[in-house]
């Protein structure tokens, strides 16, 4: 997607150009233009795709009776069962649309596809429990160092969001500590055998107080690498799309049981902001972010939506809100206040932006480009004071030693400045590198 042009009023939206299909070809022709020109209705420009329209009909908690004819109405028709499948591995719902196959749908399916979503199926439960034990391993190890810690995502998302571990896919876990704990629980978590590689220089002196002051999380593997933990101190890149205010959503913190446990998280308006977030900083790329969404909004506990429209404007995230609605809604029938859906089908620029991720959904679950990213990033900010913010944090984050600088030359933390002179030398002898192989 290319940078787009923004109106004086500083709005821009995404457009279809006259070509619609396939999918791949709609994606291509799609162009950003000013203001006020009209995006056409997500059915005009969809092109009909049986298995994503089913793995959208069971990609949810609970099914009721008029989505189970859905579903059967369309298996009844030339279904490709073999893309079901693919698209349901690849968007991360095959924990969710499994049960509801086995349930209503098993004797539609050919049998070699069945064995195959089964096998994942049962593969990825065992997966949750492990990444839940060692969990609540790593919480029990930083409770002991005195070291406050809150998970969010992961098993305390599932439990949240799905009502138990095993309905949501997860390749990690993600605990959120205090900035000042850094040290203490990269400690703790190398007590347990933990490594990690991103940051080499000790979480104190001038490279701690850079890590703590531009960066977001530290990623660690164990021995055994079966249960990366994901340290954050806060719940996204600084100057990036807003997430809610770090303090006060530890002040609102929220307890579950998780297999027996006590656990603090996100209480659900956080944990419905942050899942915005994270979704929106990807681009929707996997279906299972928006099922976070839909869930928590549909659950069985009313959300108090007053806080979450003031605390999204406070942050400048309301029109990351109005595409993550508008998506969670149309694509997964889930439930939003009647203002909130009028005010985002009233947003332009989120309607075509919601367009552009449906498209992109249909056509691949691949990780969007650097481009594409930055250029999503850009429109989902309403103002252009905003984008200019999120511009400069990115430029400074971008000068953080890495640990490719590290590899070219291993400086002691006292000459860590240094590292921002050496970075284009380290970048040429990459290029020459790169032209040589």
């Amino acid at each position: 997607m290319s940078d787009q042009p923004v109106s004086p009023e500083g709005e821009a939206f995404l457009h279809l150009g006259p070509s619609m299909n396939p999918v791949l070809q709609s994606l291509d022709s799609l162009t950003v233009v000013p203001y006020g020109d009209r995006v056409p209705p997500i059915e005009e420009a969809i092109p009909d795709d049986g298995a994503f329209e089913l793995m959208l009909l069971l990609a949810r908690r609970g099914l009721t009776d008029d989505v189970v004819a859905q579903a059967r109405g369309l298996v009844e028709g030339d279904l490709d069962w073999q893309r079901f499948g693919d698209v349901a591995s690849a968007h991360g719902t095959v924990l969710l649309v499994y049960p509801h196959v086995h349930q209503y749908l098993k004797g539609a399916m050919p049998r070699d596809v069945l064995r195959g979503i089964q096998s994942r199926y049962h593969l990825l439960r065992i997966h949750c429990e492990v990444r839940t034990a060692g969990l609540l391993r790593v919480l029990g190890a930083l409770e002991a160092a005195g070291v406050d810690a809150l998970t969010f995502k992961g098993p305390a998302l599932a439990t949240q969001a799905y009502g138990e571990l095993g309905a949501r896919e997860y390749n990690d876990v993600d605990i959120l500590i205090h900035p000042e704990h850094i040290a203490r629980a990269d400690a703790a978590l190398g007590d347990l055998g933990y490594r990690q590689d991103a940051w080499p220089w000790a979480a104190d002196g001038l490279p701690g107080a850079t890590l703590r002051a531009l960066g977001k999380d530290l990623g660690y593997l164990g021995a055994d690498e079966r249960v990366p933990v994901d340290l954050h101190w806060r719940l996204t890149d600084p100057g990036l799309l807003a997430p809610p205010s770090l303090s006060a959503a530890w002040d609102r913190r929220a307890m579950l049981s998780v297999n027996g446990q006590d656990v603090a998280t996100l209480n659900r308006e956080d944990a419905l902001l942050a899942a915005v977030t994270h979704g929106a900083s990807h681009m929707w790329a996997r279906l299972k972010w928006l099922c976070d969404v839909a869930e928590l909004m549909r659950g069985d506990v009313a959300l108090d939506w007053e806080r979450i429209l003031r605390d999204a404007r406070a942050t400048e995230s309301m029109r990351s809100l109005h595409v993550a609605t508008l998506l969670a809604h149309e694509l997964l029938g889930a439930r939003a206040p009647d203002g909130l859906i009028d005010e985002a089908r009233a947003d332009g620029v989120a309607r075509g932006l919601a367009l552009r991720v449906r498209l992109r959904l249909m056509s691949s679950a691949d990780m969007p480009s650097e481009g594409e990213l930055r250029a999503f990033r850009r429109a989902s900010r309403a103002t252009s004071t905003a984008r200019s913010r999120d511009l400069l944090a990115r430029l400074v984050q971008g000068a953080l030693p890495t640990s490719r600088d590290w590899e070219f030359v291993a400086l002691p933390s006292w000459l860590f400045g240094l590292y921002g002179l050496l970075r284009p030398v380290r970048l040429m002898r990459d290029a020459i590198n790169a032209r040589r192989e």
